[in-house]
């Protein structure tokens, strides 16, 4: 047992040794530093964090005992808050069993919902026959070859104007005189008016008349 006990001291004692060598060292002084500058950052934080919390720094034991203190009182509170209320269960439990007995209620009958009515059968589309069209194919032009130049007509002969006679202008015909109208013939004395005449009668006296035609 003494040999298990010294293996765990000797190796603390050359820790430590070794320790303070290198602590004694420049380098080892400046990362001894290094290591106090961030804890003291660290513990500035984690109070920054706690105060924001409300809760006291472990660093202040002072203000951790009174931490404590306080939550030591509301737990106290709480627990005469509990024990009020058990006992108003206890009361109320108490009086349930004191009340008589009441007779059940029947229950209401279900109402029993109307029939939904039929469904509405729809009639069928009919759609109507989709006649096709017939493909009428448009025939394919030929080619159209180019007609040979035609040839030029001989040209027309123009007939010759023969001389024409001047035309005798006819003499006009001198106007023709009136001719003198016949002088009345005065009635003869004694004339009877036709009208008082026999039809184709004539007066006596009138020897100068024409036959009947």
């Amino acid at each position: 047992m003494s040999e298990k006990k010294s293996l765990p001291e000797r190796l603390k004692k050359n820790l430590t040794k070794r320790a303070m060598k290198y602590l004694s060292t420049p380098e080892g002084m400046k990362k001894f530093q290094q290591l106090l500058e961030s804890k003291k950052r660290a513990d500035r934080f984690l109070g920054a964090i706690y105060g924001l919390a409300g809760l006291p720094n472990l660093a202040d034991k002072q203000q951790v005992e009174w931490a404590v203190d306080r939550q030591a009182k509301r737990l106290r509170d709480l627990s005469g808050q509990v024990e009020k209320v058990e006992n108003l269960l206890k009361r109320l439990e108490g009086l349930l069993d004191e009340a008589p007995a009441k007779a059940p209620v029947p229950a209401p009958e279900p109402v029993v919902a109307p029939p939904p009515p039929p469904p509405v059968v729809e009639a069928p589309v009919v759609e109507a026959p989709v006649v096709e069209r017939p493909v009428v194919k448009k025939p394919i032009d030929k080619p159209r070859v180019a007609k040979a130049p035609a040839k030029p007509k001989p040209a027309a002969k123009v007939p010759e104007k023969k001389a024409v006679a001047p035309k005798k202008t006819a003499k006009k015909a001198a106007p023709a005189k009136p001719k003198p109208k016949p002088a009345k013939r005065p009635k003869p004395l004694g004339a009877v008016p036709q009208k008082t005449l026999l039809s184709g009668s004539k007066s006596l006296l009138d020897l100068n008349f024409k036959k009947k035609k």
